[in-house]
């Protein structure tokens, strides 16, 4: 049987198989008529087909069997599909089927490129957003700052000895008379007033002033035909709040004004402050109200600061939608004819209306513009509802436009700032093309800095000892601490021995590499001799970060104490004392050294003299007024060795005050006293829980030695939980031990016998033992 004529009988069986017996046998016939090796051939195959299953069963006779019925169709349909499939792929061959694989690919690719596209716009409607917000946040702000001292400015002129006076005068004269305007008097000292105002203004002032029956005693903006006019209701309102004793902004508009206004009146909105006049006994007598009519231009000017780019505006509008500042489409919206020619702009009323269409595409609307609704932003603005819209809205042009908006309840004005879609979005083609090159260029950059980075890291792992960094040579490696190594070297010029610290691959990440540029920047700064000197700071061509450090061959106090076991305690006055004098100045500096312990603290001789202190390792320190925003460390970790941290940083990690150094001072102290910590434990947790909860004891609890009480007690109170129990400053220790008396000084001859007895023992110290700083994580 060819293949054809087996596809032929498999078709003719599916189609019949499920059919019952006359049926089956009509299709039979007409399909086979004269084809009977086709009938022979389904009928043998119909003859072994049994309806319930396709396997028949060994053993049928069971009473409870239940056959599992599988449809001829469904078989057909997954068995069919799988076929094709496999006959297809493998009709391609080898290289048809890499192609085939590339294809698929290259789909995935694009439904991920689709997807990441989708989210990149996402994004950018996101920043979009934001821009936008943070524009319009901006000008309302130079807004209110603008109004502010305007405000100020009206309350200081009302503050004027002599324009109290004159308008006292004129409160008394008038407060019984009916017809204000023929007052006998009035009329020189409302001149006087005028006089006075325009010399406190350095110009012509437009100004009203109110008395407490809320009627106009003197104008400056008339004729002096409205003396003696009531205010508005309105206005009467707003001349309330001011006799109260407040200051307000009132936008006046012609159906929103405190005087009344003729039908022939030409008038333009604008604000105007209104301030109380008080007399010397501070009653308020009157209310001074400023005409501010630079207020349309001043907003003007504001707003023009805003025009970005070739469509972005910011504008403000009343509660009419009508604009109250200039708009940078006076051409279009002539064009459009929105508004009238003319070269007079005060006589232009331009509102945000939607004309329904793109004008400036040659779309014109047939009702009046009166009758056309606000824009989607001035209704939304209008309202109350502060917003922004990224997706586009017609503006008073008619043009799409995304925008953000605010409603100034106060001022009874909105701000909004817009700009065309076309400018802020890019055509889609565009943006395809330029992704591709940025996904082209990326992969290649990927390719470029992943070899960098084996290059670099090879080098970087492979310098060590007789290794040249700039113009210095590594010797030896002298010490190590969490983040960084330390070596001896030299200067390839001055010969000068020196210690370079490296910092570690491992943390090359950003705040790591700050941290350790904050220890260079605020070591630096002290000049102390007893703090180590920083001599050089950079950045190899490998990328290696190092700090150059004068060079102390000495010991650190953690391998004085494994000498001595506990130090006499005129000894530990003296080094205690040349600490001291290192924090007081980085403390007047402003730094806060945050890990000091025995380890970061050095003895040596220098110049001849022994016992000489060096405070090292300012990597932990931190400004005094550091913000939350510079902080370095995070805000749940707390870094430095703990058993010398202060309890404070405990609840606070950022701390940053110098009695947090007092502390560590005293544990340091203590620990030179004894010969043991003043808090320990077998795991960080225990160090942690006795730091926080358990009382501090003196160290002569802890020793044979005798300690002189004053200095005892001194210690004990650096050790305090509560940093205000603490003394106030490094300075206060340096006077209370000055005033130790009941000791002998330690002098110069002991400290050179005691070094010329254990020099050779201390040659093979290290710098930097002690446990180290780490960061311990707070619930």
């Amino acid at each position: 049987m060819t293949p054809n004529q087996y596809g032929r009988v498999k078709e003719l069986f599916l189609r019949v198989v499920d059919l019952d017996r006359e049926e089956r046998e009509r299709v039979l016939e007409d399909v086979c008529g004269n084809e009977p090796e086709l009938r022979n051939a389904v009928d043998a195959l119909l003859e072994h087909d049994d309806s319930r299953t396709l396997i028949r069963s060994a053993d049928t006779t069971v009473a409870d069997f239940q056959p599992k019925v599988l449809t001829a169709s469904k078989r057909n349909v997954i068995g069919i599909g799988v076929e094709r499939w496999w006959q297809f792929s493998h009709g391609l061959g080898r290289q048809g089927q890499l192609a085939l694989g590339g294809l698929i690919s290259c789909l995935a690719l694009a439904l991920i490129g689709y997807l990441v596209q989708r989210y990149i716009e996402t994004l950018r409607k996101e920043i979009r957003r934001e821009t936008l917000n943070e524009i319009v946040d901006s000008n309302v702000l130079a807004l209110r700052t603008w109004l502010d001292h305007e405000i100020e400015k009206a309350e200081s002129w009302a503050r004027s000895g002599h324009l109290r006076q004159s308008v006292g005068d004129l409160v008394t004269l008038t407060r019984d008379a009916d017809d204000l305007s023929q007052t006998p008097g009035a009329a020189p000292i409302r001149l006087q007033i005028h006089r006075e105002l325009t010399a406190l203004a350095g110009r012509e002032e437009q100004f009203t002033i109110w008395d407490q029956r809320y009627r106009l005693i003197v104008e400056s903006t008339s004729d002096g035909g409205r003396i003696g006019q009531n205010a508005t209701p309105w206005g009467a309102s707003i001349l309330a709040s001011v006799f109260e004793g407040h200051s307000e902004l009132a936008p006046l508009e012609r159906d929103h004004s405190i005087a009344k206004l003729d039908e022939s009146t030409v008038f333009h909105p604008h604000l105007a402050i209104v301030t109380p006049l008080c007399d010397a006994d501070g009653r308020i007598i009157a209310a001074l109200q400023i005409h501010d009519s630079k207020s349309k231009e001043k907003s003007k000017q504001i707003t023009r600061a805003f025009r970005l780019g070739e469509s972005g505006e910011t504008y403000i509008f009343n509660r009419d939608g009508q604009l109250l500042t200039t708009s940078r489409f006076d051409r279009q919206l002539e064009q459009a004819g929105l508004i009238p020619t003319a070269t007079d702009q005060s006589v232009r009323n331009i509102f945000l209306r939607d004309p329904g269409g793109n004008t400036t595409a040659g779309y014109r609307f047939e009702q009046p513009a009166e009758a056309l609704p606000l824009t989607k932003m001035a209704r939304m603005c209008l309202s109350g509802n502060d917003g922004c819209d990224v997706d586009g809205y017609r503006d008073y042009r008619g043009v799409t436009v995304v925008g953000a908006w605010r409603w100034m309840e106060d001022l009874q004005v909105g701000v909004a700032t817009e700009f065309d879609v076309d400018e802020v979005d890019p055509s889609a083609r565009v943006t395809r093309v330029f992704a591709l090159a940025v996904m082209v260029q990326s992969a290649l950059c990927l390719c470029i800095a992943a070899g960098s980075y084996y290059s670099i890291h090879r080098l970087r792992h492979r310098f060590g000892e007789d290794q040249k960094l700039g113009q210095y040579r590594l010797e030896k490696q002298i010490g190590e601490g969490g983040m960084g190594k330390v070596f001896k070297a030299q200067h390839e010029l001055l010969k000068r021995p020196t210690a370079i610290k490296l910092l570690k691959p491992q943390f090359s990440d950003q705040e790591s590499i700050a941290r350790f540029q904050r220890e260079a920047q605020s070591a630096s700064q002290l000049e102390h001799v007893n703090t180590v000197r920083v001599l050089d700071y950079g950045v190899s061509e490998e990328r290696i970060f190092y700090l150059v450090m004068e060079y102390i061959d000495g010991l650190t106090l953690s391998r004085l104490v494994d000498l001595e076991n506990a130090i006499e305690p005129s000894r530990v006055i003296f080094l205690l004392r040349q600490v001291l004098y290192s924090l007081r100045e980085a403390h007047h500096a402003g730094l806060v050294h945050r890990d000091l312990k025995p380890g970061n603290v050095m003895i040596c001789v220098r110049g001849g003299t022994s016992d000489v202190v060096k405070v090292l390792d300012f990597g932990l320190a931190k400004p005094i007024h550091t913000t939350s925003s510079q902080a370095i460390t995070a805000s749940n970790l707390v870094a430095g060795t703990p058993q010398y941290l202060a309890p404070e940083r405990l609840h606070d990690p950022g701390t940053n005050d110098p009695r947090s150094d007092l502390f560590s001072f005293g544990a340091v102290a203590f620990f030179l006293l004894t010969g043991r910590n003043a808090v320990s434990g077998q795991s960080i947790a225990e160090i942690l829980h006795q730091l926080a909860n358990v009382p501090p004891s003196r160290p002569s609890e802890h020793t044979d030695r005798s300690i002189p009480p004053a200095l005892d007690d001194l210690v004990f109170r650096c050790l305090s939980k509560d940093p205000n129990d603490r003394p106030g400053s490094a300075q206060q220790i340096i006077d209370q031990l000055d005033r130790i008396s009941d000791l002998p000084e330690w002098s110069e001859a002991q400290a050179d016998r005691w070094w010329a007895k254990y020099r050779q023992a201390i040659r093979g110290s290290d710098p930097n033992d002690g446990p180290p700083a780490m960061p311990v994580e707070l619930p």
